[in-house]
């Protein structure tokens, strides 16, 4: 069950980014971006979900990145269920954008 469709995260800046949310096993965007491996849980009907960030990453395609990452037998694949995306083709942007969501460990939504 997709718990919803877009997120916003936060940035050390305080800046806002809006994501958005896949199933780990569903097709990406073709495009470069970031990305952010997540495990979700439902806190119930009403009360929304929380999320736990296990990676924040970028490519030049999401999908390629992801679908490698999906691979790999790795320590997060049991927790990962599901990815969310920005799309941005800016390589400075992009950069930017990843340092200010990566220095924000907690990663505020």
């Amino acid at each position: 069950m997709l718990i919803q469709k877009h997120i916003e995260f936060h940035g050390e800046s305080g800046k806002s980014y809006t994501f958005e949310v896949h199933t780990k096993s569903a097709r990406l965007p073709d495009k470069a971006g970031i990305y952010i491996i997540a495990y979700a849980h439902p806190r119930g009907h009403l009360s929304g979900f929380q999320l736990n960030v296990l990676f924040i990453g970028t490519a030049t395609n999401l999908e390629s990145a992801v679908a490698a990452l999906r691979e790999k037998d790795s320590w997060s694949s049991e927790c990962w269920n599901y990815t969310c995306t920005l799309c941005l083709d800016e390589v400075a942007k992009r950069q930017e954008y990843w340092e200010d969501l990566h220095e924000n460990r907690s990663v505020q939504f």
